[in-house]
Formats: C-alpha cells, structure tokens, sequence
C-alpha cells in the first residue's frame, strides 16, 4: 500500500489456506471476503459509507495466489475511505 508522493507506508502478508493465518491483523474477515469475491478483488462487497471528496491517493497492489491460481492486482483510490468502501478487511492493515 502507498501514500502521497509514491512513498511505500505498509504491506502484510495473508494466508487463507487451509485456514486464514499469517500477520494480517484481520486475516479471517478478510478471507471471507476473498472467498465471497471468488479472488476476484474487483469484487469485493467493502463497506458502504460515504465519503469526503477530499483527494489524498492511495495505491494498493496484492500478489499472490487464490486457489493454485495466480493473481496479481493493483489499483489507486481517491483517498483512504474510498479504498475501504471497495475493499474492506482485505486492505485493512
């Protein structure tokens, strides 16, 4: 995940197979929402609440694999709040 001016702030390693593990702080609820989004991080349910139109980008990227599958995405966000309206728990960190 990055901040203003491309600065690298955090990043966290998660496991949901066999069983959500590793230092993700919220590894089960974001494997749950891994697991309803089929790995598809384009589909993510978040969490619905508004949002300021205040523009402060937010960068996240994940890589890895979902099922045997491997998945790479990265995407900007407007701000925090509109990351976690789209992501939830996944980028939750």
């Amino acid at each position: 995940m990055s901040g203003a001016e491309n600065t690298w702030i955090r990043g966290v390693l998660l496991h949901c197979s066999p069983a959500p593990a590793g230092p993700h702080p919220e590894a089960e609820a974001a494997c749950a929402a891994l697991d309803a989004a089929r790995g598809d991080l384009d589909r993510l349910s978040g969490e619905r609440h508004p949002c300021t139109k205040q523009y402060d980008p937010v960068t996240v990227s994940a890589t890895g694999a979902w099922r045997g599958r491997p998945t790479a995405w990265h995407k900007t966000f407007a701000n925090a709040c509109e990351l976690a309206v789209a992501t939830g728990a996944v980028f939750r960190f």
